[in-house]
């Protein structure tokens, strides 16, 4: 009896076990089938022309996608909280300064920053590529951004070759970049 006792009273803790962990594991597999659906997305766009975007530089300048259609763009999405980015800035600047007679243009897109944080950080670096914001997050949610930085690669055609999550050195920009150029 005892036993019999013992293993109610196990199988009671297991269901108990079980439903409070239910909710974890439900989660779990919803944000699994969320992180695959936005890798599907993102993946699907390589390949692809890049949307088209008009935004303003924190002068209020604005400035348009299509204006560099011939170029090899690379497309940068950041914030100045994020610290790599902070760190490779400076990069961006060196590879555009070394290939831009080529036809490369760095286009900058502040995800989260008002025109006044945004302009400081860029006259403190002296970055001379075009720096824009977006207030609305209308051209984040149109190149599906989900965290920064966030890098793509667009070919002279406007055709998305490359989407790049994270880090990024000076070779591995001149790598990606020079054989479009």
């Amino acid at each position: 009896m005892i036993c019999h006792d013992m293993k109610d009273t196990e199988k009671k803790n297991l269901r108990r076990s079980l439903i409070l962990q239910l909710p974890l594991i439900l989660s779990l597999l919803f944000l699994n089938a969320c992180e695959n659906k936005k890798r599907t997305d993102q993946e699907e766009q390589l390949g692809k022309p890049s949307p088209g975007f008009t935004l303003k530089d924190f002068n209020g300048n604005s400035y348009s996608l299509d204006q560099w259609k011939g170029k090899v763009v690379l497309l940068r999405f950041w914030a100045t909280r994020c610290e790599s980015c902070k760190i490779e800035m400076p990069k961006l600047q060196s590879s555009f300064r070394n290939m831009m007679a080529d036809g490369f243009v760095v286009i900058a897109v502040n995800v989260e920053d008002p025109p006044e944080k945004t302009g400081q950080f860029v006259r403190e670096l002296g970055l001379t590529f075009p720096n824009l914001i977006d207030e609305d997050k209308e051209v984040t949610n149109l190149y599906q951004v989900y965290g920064v930085p966030t890098t793509f690669l667009i070919d002279r055609k406007g055709i998305i070759r490359e989407r790049i999550f994270g880090d990024l050195n000076k070779e591995s920009i001149e790598n990606i970049v020079k054989p479009l150029l």
